[in-house]
């Protein structure tokens, strides 16, 4: 747990190093998710779920991962939900993205990010976790499941929700990653940009769905401009020719250049 031998509170730099330790020891799993679940005290608790997330991901098992999902992920603590959402980030599996999607809108702005880290890690091909992340850029209240959610405003939350976004690339996110290229916020918008890019590398239909959505009249002028900044991003020459007569007049006065100064 980082105890020492005084009256000093426990130190986070002794725990990591005997977590480190304990690690590469071949370490009762078993004893380590007790720990978590029921640990002396928080700092044991952490130090157990640190030296889970040090291990190597097949030697941790089943009820390993359940005792973080459930118990760690829920501890009256911070400290412990952050430090099981690191460790779920290392040796989790599928089932971890469901516990780890819910975390993202923990109390504790550490834990929130170090949830969407695991979640970048784990890169997990689930809509509903992608439409969960992308609500932390996408700056609008939506609702799920009859609550009313609004978009958490932190700038280090969001530029990790982009990264996030970005590893896992389901085409489910280009709305909010176009948001988040329009982001008041320079972080935000080079992780929106890294992402798009990403997504657009995974899934070539993505420059034709944002010139879509520029194209369209009836969208929000934000949300025309962050499409027209996705498409820098994604770089496809096909659409160097369509974006110029978004500027210029293409066959005036039939077809005209956008109305809108911002696009």
């Amino acid at each position: 747990g980082g105890e020492v031998a005084s009256d000093a509170p426990p130190s986070p730099a002794v725990r990591w190093f005997v977590a480190e330790v304990v690690s590469k020891k071949k370490p009762d799993t078993q004893k380590l998710g007790e720990m978590v679940g029921s640990g002396s005290s928080a700092a044991q608790k952490i130090g157990a779920a640190m030296a889970l997330g040090l291990l190597d991901r097949n030697s941790v098992g089943t009820g390993e991962r359940q005792v973080l999902e459930t118990r760690g992920l829920t501890a009256a603590e911070a400290e412990v939900r952050e430090a099981s959402a690191y460790a779920l980030g290392r040796v989790g599996s599928d089932s971890s993205a469901s516990p780890l999607t819910s975390a993202i809108w923990d109390a504790d702005e550490r834990v929130r990010i170090a949830a969407l880290r695991a979640l970048a890690m784990l890169k997990p091909d689930n809509e509903e976790t992608v439409k969960a992340v992308g609500q932390l850029i996408g700056h609008e209240p939506r609702t799920d499941e009859g609550e009313s959610r609004k978009a958490i405003q932190f700038p280090v939350v969001r530029e990790y929700a982009a990264e996030a976004l970005g590893a896992v690339a389901h085409p489910a996110s280009l709305r909010d990653l176009i948001r988040g290229c329009r982001d008041n916020m320079r972080n935000v918008r080079e992780a929106s940009n890294t992402a798009v890019r990403k997504l657009h590398e995974k899934h070539k239909e993505m420059a034709k769905a944002a010139f879509d959505l520029l194209n369209s009249e009836a969208e929000k002028s934000e949300d025309r401009t962050g499409a027209a900044l996705a498409l820098g991003q994604m770089g496809d020459a096909a659409f160097g020719k369509p974006l110029i007569f978004r500027v210029l007049d293409e066959n005036a006065p039939r077809v005209l250049r956008d109305q809108d100064p911002a696009v």
